[in-house]
């Protein structure tokens, strides 16, 4: 009797499991489908920037160590030393109120560590107690007039780098030749205008000539 009653209870557990997974599979099924209705009737949503020109600004990041409450100083490899010489402006993207000039640059490397010291001056006194490990971003060049793009933007594969352009509402891919990428954004040498609207959010699920809307929209 006990083995019945057992086995009575198993089978109703695997109903009620197999039950349950075919509710979860139908609800999933009318979930795609609702969203392909809703993609078919009002496209499929994107964020999208403006492209435009303006200044591009290019840094080398290092760090350096408070020295005194104007001096910061840092050691870095040669391959970095190479960009950065005396007279050029830093800021910390860590530490707002800490910005100032590069004092000057060691000319040999370290005997020991095969580093460069360079000595940064900032333009007003730190808060900062001595031995703090300051970021430091150093501004090494600046390009104008350059079409540039969140990087977001860009989509990388085999066939090579596009984005992904809105066009009479409609989803065009477009072909582009990146150029120096600086912080977040990043320079189009090629195969964008002024003007267009890039996606930069929603991409994934676009194909040529897809229906989009527009949720958000920056300059």
């Amino acid at each position: 009797m006990r083995k019945t009653v057992y086995l009575i209870l198993v089978l109703l557990f695997a109903l009620i499991v197999l039950f349950k997974g075919k509710a979860i599979e139908h609800k999933e099924k009318q979930d795609i489908i609702s969203i392909s209705e809703e993609w078919a009737k009002n496209g499929k949503p994107v964020d999208v920037v403006t492209a435009g020109k303006g200044v591009t600004y290019c840094y080398e990041k290092i760090s350096g160590v408070v020295k005194s409450a104007t001096t910061i100083l840092s050691d870095v490899p040669p391959d970095e030393i190479v960009n950065l010489m005396a007279g050029q402006e830093f800021d910390s993207p860590a530490y707002s109120g800490v910005s100032g000039t590069i004092e000057w640059v060691s000319g040999l490397a370290d005997s020991m560590t095969g580093l460069y010291r360079l000595s940064l001056k900032t333009n007003r006194k730190m808060e900062l107690k001595e031995g703090v490990i300051v970021p430091i971003r150093v501004r090494i060049a600046e390009y104008r007039d350059k079409i540039r793009v969140p990087r977001a933007a860009l989509v990388y594969d085999a066939a090579g780098v596009y984005c992904w352009v809105v066009e009479d509402g409609k989803a065009v891919k477009r072909a582009v030749r990146p150029g120096l990428e600086c912080d977040d954004d990043i320079q189009v040498l090629e195969g964008l205008q002024e003007g267009d609207k890039v996606c930069v959010n929603g991409t994934t699920n676009l194909s040529e000539n897809d229906k989009v809307f527009i949720r958000k929209q920056e300059q």
